[in-house]
């Protein structure tokens, strides 16, 4: 067994969400383009003995108990060791459960819409998997990492893609570029459920969705031509309550941002631009008002 694994869970914007229609489980099918950057949380795990998770988080907001999705994912590999013994060499009847030493350090804001829960939850899947020594495919990994969170299946690759269904389908996009991002967190988060909650479907007009589009945008070099995907169904429910959203878009384009939107349900705003020099000085702008305000550039995975 490895001393310690340590990882990078990054954060995602939504450059796209289009909310289709309401599933018969309650749950909403989406159109997403998932897009992740570099802004991140950093995940060691040591082994422990007698299958005892310990979590510490640098965040006092986050729980560090069974309610964290890093707990959970943990208890999910737990079950699956003691089910079928997928740990490489097998599991006596004698053996005690692999057990881990988490440590959590959040940068990502929370209830940002930067998918930062979900992104640790698939690191820890796949650093305790890499830390116990399972022998596990990536249909089960995906398997469960869909039953933690409809966001999650998607941080086991991350990159670039087309998310479709409440997020178990995931079509890799090519892209050659590197884009710049201003990201805004406004000091308050908003609860997906709430954002979906009090979304009215039939104020989500179809998109002239096109897969050419899509290819193009991703692989023009002028990132100007990203904002043509720019598009967040979820603004219509949360912006007319918090109208801050809406100034931090206003407040973006006015610091030079090509385009700008709201990441998932919120409460995130993002912009693009043109170059990290735009960027930086963008964020030099707004930080005094927005402590929160972070540069970060496209990361492959």
């Amino acid at each position: 067994m490895l001393s310690s694994i340590r990882l990078k869970a990054y954060a995602k914007l939504n450059l796209h969400l289009e909310v289709l229609d309401k599933r018969p489980d309650g749950r909403h099918n989406l159109r997403s383009i998932f897009h992740l950057v570099s802004l991140c949380d950093e995940l060691e795990f040591q082994p422990l003995e007698n299958g005892r998770i310990v979590l510490t988080c640098n965040n006092g907001r986050l729980p560090v108990n069974e309610k964290n999705l890093v707990v959970k994912a943990a208890r999910l590999l737990q079950e699956k060791v003691r089910s079928s013994g997928s740990i490489a060499g097998g599991l006596s009847q004698d053996d005690k459960l692999p057990g881990a030493r988490i440590t959590l350090n959040k940068n990502i804001p929370v209830g940002a819409g930067l998918g930062g829960g979900s992104s640790d939850a698939a690191s820890a899947l796949l650093g305790l998997a890499g830390l116990w020594g399972m022998e596990i495919s990536d249909m089960e990994l995906h398997r469960l990492a869909l039953s933690l969170g409809s966001d999650v299946p998607f941080f086991l690759r991350g990159g670039t893609a087309l998310v479709t269904g409440r997020g178990e389908n995931i079509k890799p996009l090519d892209w050659g570029q590197i884009y710049h991002f201003v990201i805004v967190y406004p000091g308050f988060g908003v609860s997906t459920a709430w954002a979906y909650k009090n979304l009215k479907i039939s104020l989500t007009k179809g998109s002239e969705f096109s897969k050419i589009i899509v290819s193009d945008s991703l692989s023009e070099p002028d990132p100007g031509q990203l904002t043509k995907l720019l598009l967040n169904d979820l603004e219509k429910a949360v912006m007319p309550s918090h109208l801050l959203i809406a100034e931090i878009k206003q407040r973006l384009v006015q610091q030079g941002a090509l385009g700008a939107l709201m990441s998932g349900s919120g409460s995130s705003v993002f912009g693009i631009f043109c170059d990290a020099e735009a960027s930086r000085q963008a964020v030099s702008k707004l930080k005094p008002q927005w402590p929160c305000c972070f540069y970060a550039i496209s990361q492959k995975s």
